[in-house]
Formats: structure tokens, C-alpha cells, sequence
């Protein structure tokens, strides 16, 4: 590439850009101040001593003792960490045949399970998550439920992310699918993966776009010192057309779109709401 293109490109992008790099090493520095405060800082006390000891229930009976052992123990350090309540519940019932029954109904059990038990690790009823995993034949499939905090955070495409997990995990058995549901539940609570930014297409970006700009400007620099106003015109005297711009018409139409509702071709649909027990729940349930 051109010497001169490259020593203008340098220019402009020191000077169109120099202060997005002040930005982003600012921003740098609050984030990895952040990352280094939230490793330092333990996970609140539980303040709910109502609940239930117990977070595996196994009543579908589809784990071995040693597996049920393993979750409980691996639920406890979770919760340490991620102050937040982690409850797995395992049922084979008749609930609903239907696929909007059947997730209604889910969802109606997972939640009153979690609210008839007080659970939440803040207070009763505050911060937590719930799997209720159903392996009745031809009705099998999980509604992923949160409460407290766990619930803004998982109003969204969040919730369909967990059931998703523990589906895809499903067939390497059960117990492999509730890890999957135990670690995506609280990777995504954690707000690390929410806050990295994307530092090489910020480098790159300015690059880009101080070439086009540096190359335009050379362009238009060498045609000016080529080309002389009266050149390739009759008489040495240039001739300027009159132009103009006719707005002829411009009409504006709106319409009302209707989307369907429900969680998309996967099966999930995402869901916040007010449980029959008055306690706000986000949530999302898949069919297998």
C-alpha cells in the first residue's frame, strides 16, 4: 500500500480516534477493578433459615444415591458462591397432554414447590432457581423456574439457555443433564460474561475506517491536482447545469404486526409472571 495513504491513515486515526482508546482504557480499568472487588468479596450470609435442607429431590427415582450425593454437594458450593437457592426436583406424572397444558401446568407445579417450601436464599421467597423435570412417557421434559434477583435475570432468552442445557444433555443421563442445568443456571447469573468487551473489533474497527477514510482523502487529493476546472470543456469556460431535486411524494404507512407468542422452533417459551402464591417467578419450560 501507498506510503502516503498509510502516514495519512496514521493521522486521521489518532486524531478521530484517540479519545475512543482514553475511553476504552477507562473502561478497562473499571471493569477489571470490578472482576478483581467480586472475586475478593464472599457471597452474603443466607438469611433465610425456613427452607428446607434438603435441594435434591429425587422423586422420579432416576439417580443413583452416589449421584444424589454428588449434586447436593455440588449445589452447596454453588451456593456459597452465587448466594442463591439451587433446588432440582425430579417427578413422573400425569400433568397434561396437551403441549400448552403441559407447560402451564409445569410451571404452576415448579413454582408452588418453591413457594410452598420457602425457599430462597436471601428470604423467603427471595433469590433462587428450581428445575422440576417430569419423566412420565410421552410427557417428559423440565420447566426451569427463578425467584428474587434470578428472576430479572432470567425473564429473557435466559431461561430457554438452562432448559436448552439440560436437553441436549438429556441423553448422556440424567444425572449429566442437572449438572449442565447447576452450571449454565449460574454462569449466567454471574455478570462476568455479561461485562467483556469486545476489544478486537473496537481495535480493528478505527483501523478500518481510518484507511477508507485516508485512501478517499488521497483520492480526492491527486484529482484535484490533475485536473483543472476548465479542463475538457468547450471554450475554457465550464458550463453548470442547473439542477434540482423534485420531492414528489412521500407517504408513510404503519401497520400493527402480530408475532405469535411462545419460545421460538426449540420448544422453550420464556415466561415472567405472579405465582397462585402471589411470589414473582421468570421461567421457561421444553418439551423431549
Amino acid at each position: 500500500m501507498n506510503k502516503e495513504i498509510w502516514k495519512e491513515a496514521r493521522k486521521q486515526y489518532f486524531k478521530y480516534f484517540g479519545i475512543w482508546f482514553l475511553i476504552l482504557g477507562i473502561l478497562l480499568a473499571v471493569w477489571l477493578a470490578f472482576a478483581v472487588y467480586k472475586r475478593m468479596t464472599k457471597a452474603p450470609e443466607r438469611g433465610n433459615l425456613k427452607a428446607p435442607v434438603e435441594r435434591v429431590y429425587d422423586y422420579a427415582d432416576v439417580l443413583t444415591d452416589e449421584e444424589e450425593n454428588n449434586l447436593r454437594a455440588y449445589i452447596a458450593k454453588k451456593e456459597r458462591q452465587m448466594g442463591m437457592d439451587i433446588v432440582l426436583v425430579t417427578i413422573k406424572e400425569d400433568v397434561e397432554a396437551g403441549y400448552s397444558s403441559w407447560m402451564y401446568s409445569m410451571m404452576n407445579m415448579a413454582d408452588d414447590f418453591y413457594d410452598e417450601n420457602l425457599f430462597g436464599y436471601d428470604k423467603v421467597h427471595g433469590d433462587g432457581v428450581l428445575l422440576l423435570d417430569n419423566w412420565y412417557e410421552d410427557q417428559e421434559g423440565s420447566w426451569f423456574s427463578a425467584a428474587g434477583k434470578p428472576e430479572r435475570r432470567f425473564a429473557g432468552y435466559a431461561s430457554d439457555k438452562v432448559v436448552d442445557a439440560v436437553y441436549n444433555e438429556i441423553d448422556k443421563g440424567p444425572y449429566r443433564a442437572y449438572m449442565a442445568y447447576i452450571d449454565t443456571a449460574c454462569s449466567l447469573m454471574n455478570n462476568s460474561d455479561r461485562t467483556v468487551i469486545p476489544i478486537l473489533v473496537i481495535l480493528i474497527a478505527p483501523v478500518v475506517a481510518a484507511l477508507i477514510y485516508a485512501g478517499r482523502k488521497m483520492a480526492q487529493k491527486k484529482a484535484l491536482d490533475t485536473t483543472k476546472t476548465t479542463e475538457y470543456v468547450e471554450g475554457d469556460k465550464p458550463v453548470i447545469n442547473q439542477s434540482r431535486d423534485d420531492f414528489l411524494r412521500k407517504s408513510v404507512v404503519t401497520r400493527h404486526i402480530q408475532t405469535s407468542s411462545g419460545g421460538g422452533s426449540r420448544g422453550g417459551r420464556s415466561s415472567s409472571h405472579v405465582s397462585r402464591s402471589g411470589v414473582r417467578h421468570s421461567g421457561a419450560g421444553r418439551r423431549r
